[in-house]
């Protein structure tokens, strides 16, 4: 198997990047004075980095439409084809739709969208009380979801660096 070729890897690593960086904050939020300095200055830096994820997934899934998914490793294990198959479609799925739902919760909550802080659209009147939990409820469920493919996806990797010996991990590697 052949490596990856660089604009694949760079993508890949940012997209990871910013995920680690975007979830403990929007997870931060709960604990926050609601219109605080503090919570305006975390959700302009969450947006932001989210809306570069976005735009750096969307780049990514496109490629992955155009060039279609990795081939499949002839020497692994069958189950381990699907697994990491089911598991890649997953994330790069996630990887644009968690964004969006971002998105969607500033537009139903009423909140401007920021990106370093120019504002994208201004605040405005919240939407439906159903619209209001699913969003307040919807992201963190979504990463919930999205935390056993991603230990999967690791799991993976390390298990074939380190356990197979073989060159699954730095096929993705610099």
């Amino acid at each position: 198997m052949g490596m990856f070729e660089t604009t694949s890897k760079w993508l890949h690593w940012l997209v990871a990047a910013l995920y680690i960086a975007i979830i403990p904050t929007g997870l931060m939020f709960d604990g926050m004075v609601p219109g605080s300095p503090e919570k305006m200055r975390l959700i302009d830096i969450h947006e932001t980095a989210g809306l570069v994820l976005l735009a750096l997934a969307a780049w990514r899934f496109g490629r992955r439409i155009r060039e279609g998914l990795p081939a499949e490793n002839p020497a692994h294990r069958r189950y381990e084809q699907v697994a990491a198959r089911i598991v890649q479609i997953v994330l790069l799925a996630a990887s644009v739709g968690l964004p969006l739902s971002g998105i969607y919760a500033a537009w139903a909550l009423g909140d401007p969208l920021t990106f370093f802080g120019l504002t994208l659209w201004p605040a405005a009147e919240p939407r439906g009380s159903g619209t209001l939990a699913f969003v307040l409820h919807g992201g963190p469920l979504i990463v919930l979801g999205l935390t056993p493919f991603l230990l999967l996806h690791i799991a993976g990797a390390l298990k074939h660096h380190w356990i197979d010996r073989d060159d699954t991990l730095r096929r993705m590697w610099f």
